[in-house]
């Protein structure tokens, strides 16, 4: 987790729970841990129910956008990815990201990235209509793409997406959801953010949520996760998405001056 030590303050003042600052950091524990009170807990899960006059707001942050147009997926086994438009997926994939990319196929694992489009096809780009997908191996044999999903199927339309090297979407994305719950007065917000993202395993030199933290006012507490898969509603329907931060801005209807 990483609720940063003004964000964690401000919570602590609302709720009788002690809660530990930390910089955003990933690992993969082999048993998960959690600090509750003054106890340490292993392989919990911890569910929470909010009552009374309080609205989630959700932002997603993919930092992607489409590298190029549609492609096909034509053969799958599982979650592997066998054929793109007729041809063996690798292949597809190394023409469309070209010799300058400077890859081999193994380094295409947490690196490839394919966005589905819940969206209008031809529309204006939004981030909120993609459900994005990522690569986590490769079989060589077959010439196949490893994804983490099993839900791209023979049938299923894809675009090879690309990362953003910068930050500025994430100021803007979060200005913008505060924008649109300026009427109400805010909780806390909460970040859940994919660990693939995680500069430890992404190759970034900064972290992420550490962008998040800088554009959030000081005055609302945030506390957030590393997860496997992120949840968010895409497309008017509920999506498990990959390579993605969801950030949700929990507000009341009381008045701000209370």
């Amino acid at each position: 987790s990483f609720p940063s030590p003004h964000h964690s303050l401000a919570l602590e003042k609302s709720i009788n729970l002690r809660i530990v600052p930390t910089q955003p950091q990933c690992t993969a524990p082999t048993h998960p841990a959690g600090a509750l009170d003054s106890s340490l807990i292993y392989n919990r899960l911890l569910a929470l129910l909010l009552t009374g006059d309080i609205q989630m707001d959700i932002t997603i942050l993919h930092g992607c956008r489409p590298a190029g147009g549609y492609h096909l997926i034509t053969k799958t086994d599982g979650a592997t990815l066998l054929e793109i438009d007729h041809r063996p997926a690798l292949d597809v994939i190394a023409e469309l990201l070209g010799p300058q990319a400077g890859l081999s196929w193994e380094d295409y694992a947490f690196f490839v990235t394919l966005g589905v489009n819940k969206g209008e096809k031809f529309g204006e780009y939004r981030e909120e209509d993609y459900a994005n997908r990522m690569c986590i191996g490769v079989d060589a044999e077959r010439k196949g793409l490893v994804m983490f999903e099993t839900d791209l199927t023979a049938g299923t339309e894809v675009q090879l997406m690309r990362r953003s090297l910068g930050f500025q979407y994430i100021e803007e994305r979060i200005q913008e959801i505060l924008a649109r719950t300026s009427s109400r007065s805010p909780l806390f917000a909460f970040y859940i953010d994919c660990a693939g993202r995680a500069a430890a395993y992404c190759g970034m030199d900064e972290e992420e949520a550490v962008e998040v933290q800088k554009a959030l006012p000081r005055e609302i507490p945030l506390f957030g996760i590393y997860s496997g898969v992120e949840i968010a509603p895409v497309g008017g329907s509920v999506q498990p998405l990959d390579w993605t931060g969801v950030f949700c801005l929990f507000t009341t209807g009381e008045s701000k001056s209370k």
